[in-house]
């Protein structure tokens, strides 16, 4: 059920429905029966749900913390982090644990 539900929000993404995206990646985070790899998926996508860097930082990091070999998350994070200004401040709204 959680992998159908996250291809359903990458689905939603690809549309051009952010929100509802979020809403939904913001669930299939949280399942426990979602395997480490999909939960970096997850985490992934839901960085493209919003425009603010620190946001999608945060999620990048715990997209590696679920699954800490994935080339292409690491690389996203790496690009966002050569961007990112040093006096920025932590997002208002924190992804999910």
């Amino acid at each position: 059920m959680p992998h159908r539900m996250l291809q359903q929000a990458i689905d939603l993404m690809r549309e051009g429905k952010t929100e509802a995206s979020a809403r939904m990646l913001q669930v299939v985070i949280r399942d426990p029966e979602l395997s480490n790899k999909f939960r970096a998926t997850a985490y992934a996508w839901l960085a493209e749900t919003q425009d603010d860097l620190n946001f999608k930082i945060q999620c990048l990091n715990r997209a590696l913390d679920s699954d800490p070999g994935n080339a292409q998350i690491q690389e996203r994070l790496n690009s966002l982090l050569a961007v990112q200004p040093s006096t920025r401040q932590a997002p208002v709204q924190r992804p999910p644990q």
